[in-house]
């Protein structure tokens, strides 16, 4: 009985140690994510030593990645995070990944550290991120996931004292490692048993939160992870620079349509810009490209990528009828005709691109429009 008492309260010492082990190493999901704010790498590092989640999320799904790459200063901070396990493929509600914040604030640094982890730098011949088999995932050392996490059981076994001598009556015990699914299992002592041994399993107190009307280092109030104030304004600052990169683009790409090169349209698409843009007299991309240009490659790229053929202006002119009017390059018209544009189409004063190109006297586009049936 005595020897049972004994095993008893070592138990209970060892459970006492693992709780209070893991009460002071959990760090709460708001305090970590208003860290990744604007706290040090430091105060980051130190967090994540003490349990703190690498993947928190606020309200609106932010990631702490997300929080550090928008919010905090030193790009280092996302480094720190990316090496403790963030996911750099999850998404916020709006569906934005900490590389769209990093793009959207402009931060370099933290746009090349997200890029190089999500696997841009080593893609797979689709251009997205190599899979990642996880099931037969090895680390550096060759071993498989499951087995790591076998070594890592192991490592954090508690080793348990031997209480009873060989001659034990109960039977000698090989002495093994305990782990926390053992210790969870060991019978609660009485309070008398814990005055004589290990001493009661102390309540630790909880993580600190800020109180009302706290301010942050730069005298702003303390955001409010709970409700997810501060990850507000973030995406929709965010939604506000994309826009307005978004218009940027645009406005670049119908100003080069009319006399632009291939290259220069091809590299303004590659940036993002809307083959159906217009600009401030309602005319698309394609309509200042059949007009103007005279490669009727240009034409070619803007439909591969997406241009509407058939779309109108307020006054009713289309593509084909402004090719029909001022482009002396045939070719412009076969290339709208093969996409599908509609001849018998009449502007707001009642004509068509044939009688466009009549009343221009564009001999080479009356000849095209002519033959087609």
């Amino acid at each position: 009985m005595v020897i049972l008492k004994k095993r008893c309260l070592t138990a209970a010492g060892v459970l006492a140690f693992l709780l209070a082990g893991a009460a002071w190493g959990a760090v709460d999901d708001g305090d970590f994510l208003r860290l990744c704010r604007s706290g040090s790498v430091q105060e980051i590092q130190k967090a994540l030593q003490e349990g703190a989640n690498p993947n928190a999320k606020d309200s609106n799904g932010m990631t702490a990645l997300m929080w550090a790459a928008w919010f905090n200063r030193d790009p280092e901070t996302v480094s720190i995070l990316l090496g403790a396990g963030a996911e750099t493929a999850t998404k916020d509600d709006e569906g934005n990944t900490a590389l769209d914040y990093a793009r959207g604030k402009g931060n370099t640094a933290a746009v090349k550290a997200l890029e190089a982890a999500a696997g841009v730098s080593a893609k797979s011949g689709s251009g997205e991120p190599a899979p990642v088999d996880s099931a037969n995932a090895k680390d550096d050392g060759g071993k498989t996931a499951p087995d790591n996490a076998g070594e890592k059981a192991k490592e954090d076994a508690v080793p348990v004292p031997e209480t009873a001598a060989s001659g034990d009556a109960t039977g000698a015990e090989e002495k093994k490692p305990v782990s926390p699914a053992d210790v969870a299992a060991v019978p609660e002592t009485t309070a008398s048993e814990d005055a004589a041994g290990a001493g009661p399993v102390q309540e630790l107190p909880a993580a600190p939160q800020p109180e009302a009307g706290a301010k942050d280092d730069g005298g702003k109030p303390a955001p409010d992870v709970a409700k997810g104030s501060d990850s507000e304004d973030a995406v929709k600052e965010l939604k506000e620079t994309a826009a307005i990169d978004a218009a940027a683009r645009d406005k670049k790409l119908v100003s080069i349509c009319k006399k632009g090169s291939v290259q220069e349209i091809q590299a303004a698409l590659q940036d993002g810009a809307d083959p159906n843009a217009r600009n401030e007299e309602d005319r698309t991309a394609l309509m200042l490209a059949a007009a103007g240009n005279k490669d009727a490659e240009v034409v070619s790229l803007l439909l591969k990528a997406g241009a509407k053929v058939n779309e109108t202006r307020k006054d009713g002119w289309t593509a084909l009828m402004e090719a029909a009017a001022f482009n002396r390059n045939p070719k412009v018209l076969s290339l709208l005709l093969k996409a599908g544009a509609d001849t018998k189409a009449k502007n707001k004063d009642g004509r068509t691109a044939l009688a466009l190109a009549r009343a221009k006297g564009n001999k080479a586009a009356i000849k095209v429009l002519e033959a087609v049936k």
